[in-house]
Parts: C-alpha cells; sequence; structure tokens
C-alpha cells in the first residue's frame, strides 16, 4: 500500500491474492472516496486491512470476503499488522485534511487597489457623493 496526499495506492501481493482476486493489478483510491478502513489482526487466519468506498458494495465477513475484495490487503504477520495500523492512522488524518475547510488555503485577498479604482470610477460619474467616496475610501486604506 502506497499513501499519497490525495491517494491510497493498493497493491495486491501474494499467491492467496492472485488465487482469490486474479491479477488485478494496483488500484488507485481517492482519500475523500474512502468512508472507513477496517482492520483485522492476523491470528490464526490471515489479517486484513479493509478500506470501504463511497460508491461501492463493502465485502463484509472477515477474512475470506477481505481476500476476495479488490479494496482490502491480506496481512499475514504482526509486522505487517503494525504497518497497516500506522497507514490506517495516516489514511485518516490525511482524509480529515483533504475533507477540512482550511485545506483550500487561505481565501484570496482582495485587490485594494482595484476598489479603489472602482470607487474613483464610481464618484467620478456622479454615482457616488463626495461625502460617500470619502467614507468608502478610507474603509478600504484602513485594510491596507
Amino acid at each position: 500500500m502506497l499513501i499519497y496526499d490525495d491517494r491510497v495506492t493498493l497493491k495486491p501481493k501474494g499467491l492467496l491474492t492472485r488465487v482469490t482476486k486474479g491479477s488485478t493489478g494496483d488500484k488507485d483510491v481517492d482519500l475523500r472516496a474512502i468512508n472507513a478502513v477496517q482492520l483485522k489482526k492476523p491470528g490464526l487466519s490471515k489479517g486484513f486491512i479493509q478500506l470501504t468506498i463511497s460508491g461501492e458494495s463493502a465485502k463484509r465477513g472477515g477474512t475470506y470476503h477481505a481476500a476476495q475484495d479488490e479494496n482490502a490487503l491480506l496481512l499475514g504477520n504482526s509486522r505487517q499488522y503494525a504497518e497497516a495500523e500506522k497507514a490506517k492512522e495516516v489514511i485518516l488524518r490525511l482524509k480529515a485534511r483533504a475533507l477540512s475547510p482550511q485545506s483550500a488555503g487561505p481565501p484570496p485577498a482582495p485587490d485594494l487597489v482595484g476598489m479603489l479604482e472602482k470607487l474613483a470610477d464610481l464618484h467620478s460619474r456622479g454615482i457616488l457623493t463626495d461625502e460617500e467616496f470619502t467614507s468608502k475610501k478610507a474603509e478600504v486604506l484602513a485594510r491596507l
């Protein structure tokens, strides 16, 4: 599994994966489309990390169904499980950041010079009185 700022790439490996899923290859998933990340620790059977994706039906029912799900990767040992736990944390943190309003960046700064030019134009055309122009000009200059 590879995790980027905007997506997760699932890279299935192993003989069991080829037998149960076929050779599906890598799958890119947009972070915003991930609804949940489920983990199962390996024990008597394999564990798995499974992504629940918007608009796709998730296969439920444990390791057997995860082995057939293109949105899941099987985990064979505790080292892989520890890596999957870290991956889940990173995915959820990046998803939260991608969906937060602040991620869009700060709002663009107003074009104060353009505002002054528009005010001057409105004043010269007689649409704004001297008092209105002076008042609005002072408001714009106070923002500098």
